[in-house]
């Protein structure tokens, strides 16, 4: 069945497929021609037996182009096979050896040689280099180096499409090790749970840097491990395009026709090191027999004999002229272009930071307002924003349940049902890429996390995807995705439920982590985080929750980065965030009853921080007590600290920091008083620093 399929191939598609596949070869047979390398002995041994080995590139002049370069001699097929069956419309991923998937979806040969060369004419304009070939004008929408990191992203591309109803498909495009991650099944799971138009495309070329599969899973055949999650998984000759083609038109298929995800496994293997132009028999983990015996077997000559099988030689020597034209003028290009200068960098790295302090508070609010919790003050963001915007959606687990997490989706769910409102596995990180995927293709995700603890299973997907896909991409592709957690604050939680964690997230360029104290913050907050194209952490504090407000019943967005004066004083300063805004403003009434005047300001936002506010203040009052709902040790008031010493200068100003106790959380309620910063704990420093003076 499977080769009167190939017979069936049209001659176009067959000499397209042969015209990508050369391309690809002929490309990275200059890749290593470009590729200076120098070797040099080393201590460091495979084996007794085997010699050292070590790479020690040389970086300088002589490297027209990053010699970190994986590359997918020998590879070709599935590559070519898999991209001729879809459209252009169609989204790619790819990971760390992208060179293949991007030039077979149509890259630019230009563009990518400008890319290897650190240029600014690359398609990710030189930030992304030869593992990152990232491309919006053609859908290729990401690679990445952590190996199995696209997976989920690219289930997120498809449950985009899947959501606004279009007819595209999203394709994965992975190596064998990637399925011995965990982020791989879980992200199995929910593709096939929710039917998304995806495609799994694994090329198992028998070795993960040097381990041969064997040694790493029980069997070398994937497909049989995957069959019991997914009936459409199927094993083809990676090194044959026409199966690879065949296999792929079918998933293609079955995807555009609402019939869900298929895996496909192309056997293949790669001719060169795992990693630089060289081939790597002499370091002993494969032998130069199976190379051999795949050489043999290599796709483009499997894929000639075809084409000279239909007497077609005259148009095969077309090709191979024309290929070799477009090589060479792509050089050109790319030795000719100029690098990213200092605007290129400002432009992708300042994310607007200048517009953070200059955005004033909105305007107050005329119109009707209603007492809200701040768990309903959440709610009505939430369901605002779906209202005004179909892109906004809801993914998490328990986000369809009776209490909808604190109850802040059960607005959403009663009105937009399962579709905008999805409840998923428990699959942190799995339901974080998917989140992620999703804004990159074009959606507004708000992606909830019951627990702060739980979010760092999803630490991978935040901080190396969220984080890093528009510098990665040197600005041209955005991920407004909003991501939510709660700390609790409260009896029996422990250790693994308590966790306040703003400050491990707010060290990554490319965050903004929110923290709001109050209902009225709550929902302003919200919507901005929704509304921002950066990515957007929000950490909500559980002892906030029954807090009552006046809150606007319009929309209205509270500006990321400005801080809030929640009262205003001339002798001491006390900057507090999330639930310790509450105890600084008791901190402020105790102090007020011995004609003390402190001055509040809740920061809201912990990157950035509104360094303008705090500075403001303690310039005023001389004083300063910076209060964190986590621990003092490079954590957010030391920040504070830090920010205002560099501003203000050395002895200019007398402080102190108050945080939860330097161990975990306990569960007993006795032993709480002594964890979590009170009001007394801030009331005796701001006493401490007065004394002193």
């Amino acid at each position: 069945m499977e080769q009167e399929s190939e017979h069936k191939i049209k001659l176009e598609t067959i000499l397209d497929m042969y015209e990508r596949m050369l391309l690809i070869r002929k490309a990275e047979e200059k890749c290593v021609e470009l590729v200076s390398e120098k070797r040099a002995d080393s201590d460091i041994y495979l084996s007794e037996n085997q010699k050292a080995w070590k790479r020690v590139w040389n970086v300088s002049a002589e490297n027209k182009i990053n010699p970190l370069v994986h590359l997918s001699i020998g590879q070709e097929a599935g590559a070519a096979g898999m991209c001729a069956a879809l459209s252009e419309q169609d989204y790619v991923w790819s990971g760390h050896r992208c060179h293949a998937h991007y030039l077979a979806k149509g890259g630019s040969v230009k563009a990518m040689f400008a890319e290897l060369a650190g240029k600014a004419t690359g398609c990710a304009r030189g930030w992304g280099g030869s593992m990152h070939l990232i491309d919006p004008d053609v859908n290729m929408l990401g690679t990445s180096a952590i190996v199995g990191g696209v997976i989920p992203l690219a289930a997120g591309a498809a449950l985009a499409c899947k959501l606004r109803k279009e007819k595209r498909v999203s394709v994965a495009f992975f190596g064998d090790g990637a399925v011995e991650q965990g982020v791989f099944w879980e992200t199995l799971n929910f593709a096939v749970v929710h039917k998304l138009p995806l495609i799994f495309f694994c090329e198992n070329n028998l070795y993960a840097t040097h381990s041969h599969i064997l040694k790493r899973q029980p069997s070398a055949n994937i497909t049989e491990r995957i069959l019991p999650f997914i009936s459409t998984a199927s094993a083809v000759d990676g090194n044959n395009a026409l199966a690879v083609f065949s296999k792929a038109e079918e998933a293609v298929k079955r995807a555009r026709g609402g019939e869900g995800p298929s895996f496909i496994e192309s056997k293949t293997y790669r001719l060169k090191e795992h990693w630089g132009p060289k081939e790597d028999w002499d370091l002993g983990y494969r032998k130069k027999e199976e190379g051999d015996w795949w050489r043999e077997h290599c796709p483009l000559k499997i894929l000639r004999s075809e084409i000279e099988r239909r007497g077609l030689l005259n148009l095969k020597q077309q090709i191979e002229k024309r290929v070799e034209a477009i090589i060479d003028e792509a050089c050109k290009f790319a030795d000719d272009s100029p690098y990213p200068n200092k605007e290129n960098f400002n432009s992708v790295c300042l994310m607007n930071d200048a517009e953070f302090n200059t955005k004033d508070e909105p305007q107050i609010h005329s119109g009707p307002k209603k007492m809200m919790k701040y768990n309903e003050a959440i709610a009505d963001a939430h369901l605002q924003a779906m209202e005004d915007d179909s892109r906004v959606f809801i993914i998490g687990e328990g986000c369809d349940g009776i209490e909808g997490v604190y109850g802040t989706t059960i607005p959403a769910h009663k009105k937009f049902g399962c579709e905008r409102v999805i409840d998923t596995p428990l699959c942190d990180a799995g339901l974080t890429g998917i989140g992620i995927g999703a804004a990159i293709a074009g959606m507004k995700p708000i992606v909830s996390h019951q627990r702060a603890n739980f979010i760092y299973l999803a630490a991978d997907q935040i901080i190396n995807n969220a984080a890093i896909w528009k510098h990665m991409t040197g600005g041209r592709i955005k991920v407004p995705v909003t991501i939510r957690a709660w700390v609790t604050r409260k009896p029996y939680e422990a250790a693994q439920h308590s966790h306040s964690p703003q400050s491990i997230f707010a060290h990554f360029p490319g965050l903004k982590v929110v923290m709001p104290s109050n209902a009225y913050d709550a929902k302003g907050l919200t919507i901005a985080a929704i509304n921002d194209d950066e990515p957007v952490l929000i950490f909500d504090s559980w002892i906030n929750m029954m807090d009552e407000q006046a809150v606007p019943q319009e929309r209205y967005e509270i500006p990321i980065g400005k801080a809030s004066i929640v009262k205003e004083g001339n002798d001491i300063t006390i900057v507090a965030v999330s639930g310790t805004v509450d105890d600084a403003l008791l901190a402020a009434d105790i102090l007020l009853r011995n004609n003390i005047s402190a001055e509040v300001v809740d920061l809201r936002s912990v990157r950035p921080i509104d360094k303008e506010c705090v500075v403001n203040s303690v310039r005023k009052t001389g004083k300063i007590v910076a209060v964190d709902s986590s621990w003092t040790l490079c954590g957010v008031s030391a920040e504070v600290l830090a920010l205002v010493s560099e501003t203000s200068g050395p002895g200019k100003f007398s402080a102190k920091r108050v945080g939860v106790a330097d161990f975990h959380s306990p569960a007993s309620h006795a032993l709480l008083t002594e964890y979590h910063p009170s009001a007394n704990d801030i009331v005796n420093a701001a006493l401490e620093l007065l004394n002193h003076d």
